[in-house]
């Protein structure tokens, strides 16, 4: 089982579901990384796991707009997750790979390396990275090979 899973608005009265962003599971008992902007507003809210099955999202922890992440608390218990890394240790040239949060793309992946450091505004870092990347996507997952699923 895979710890990346998509986030899903649920459908009405047995209807389609609607993929709204990528995520990841962050902890067995289900705390789900994702867009801040795609999700905030939505409703009956679904993560899809890589067996097909889906957990029910239950709330959300915490919420960041400048940071553009969400933190949902899906229902779960024992779930494969994926540790949160640290952006200070990444280093140049490491290779990475991108998980797009697009509806129409969300959890395809693209291929690249870490190209610079930026410092922004109010102290933040931001990873120049060599990958193709949707402009339109909010919020770009970055893995690194020292984080396992």
């Amino acid at each position: 089982m895979f710890a990346i899973v998509p986030v899903m608005s649920a459908g009405e009265e047995g209807g389609e579901t609607t993929p709204l962003s990528s995520g990841f599971i962050i902890s067995g008992d289900g705390k789900v990384v994702t867009s801040f902007k795609v999700i905030i507003d939505k409703r009956d809210l679904l993560v899809r796991r890589s067996d097909s099955s889906f957990l029910t999202v239950k709330g959300f922890i915490a919420a960041d707009a400048d940071k553009g992440l969400i933190i949902l608390q899906a229902e779960g218990n024992n779930l494969p997750f994926i540790s949160l890394g640290d952006s200070d240790k990444v280093k140049l040239r490491e290779a990475i790979c991108v998980i797009s949060s697009m509806p129409s793309a969300a959890g395809q992946i693209s291929t690249g390396v870490v190209s610079a450091f930026r410092e922004l505004k109010g102290g933040l870092k931001a990873l120049q990275i060599t990958t193709p990347v949707t402009k339109k996507a909010s919020v770009r997952r970055v893995l690194t090979r020292r984080q396992r699923s």
